[in-house]
């Protein structure tokens, strides 16, 4: 089987001032993917490492792959984590871990915690705060 492997190095990005200090935090390392690989490659497959989203992108048009080991965590954007998988669907590719609306609904815990509770599932009351404006002294205690 042809696997891709989709990641984000944390070493290919230049940190800029303007950045937190945990943007790239869970990017992984050469050492990481390169026990990825190795193992693929013991259990027989060939492996191809594709990268982040914009390899993807340029390499889907022109290659084959038969699936993909998705570790890619994604740069932009509040869906981040979903945007490997949801090329991936759009492709037909099968990929490894949680589909696109689970990336992208667990990425927001306040929209997480609406649906489990609707649910039925019980969790802890929460409150929202989009803006610091929106906080006032009538917020309960303990807060997380």
């Amino acid at each position: 089987m042809r696997i891709g492997i989709t990641f984000n190095l944390r070493k290919s990005y230049e940190p800029q001032d303007s950045d937190p200090p945990d943007r790239y935090v869970e990017f992984d390392s050469e050492e990481t993917i390169e026990a990825i690989r190795t193992t693929l490659e013991c259990l027989g497959h060939d492996v191809v490492l594709i990268g982040d989203v914009k390899s993807l992108l340029l390499f889907l048009p022109t290659s084959e792959i038969d699936m993909v080991f998705n570790i890619a965590e994604g740069m932009e954007g509040r869906s981040r984590e979903a945007q490997i998988p949801a090329i991936l669907e759009a492709f037909c590719i099968p990929y490894t871990f949680s589909d696109p609306l689970t990336l992208a609904l667990s990425l927001h815990k306040g929209m997480t915690k609406v649906v489990v509770k609707s649910e039925g599932i019980p969790t802890p009351d929460f409150y929202l705060v989009e803006e610091i404006g929106e906080v006032n002294g009538n917020l309960p205690f303990p807060l997380f």
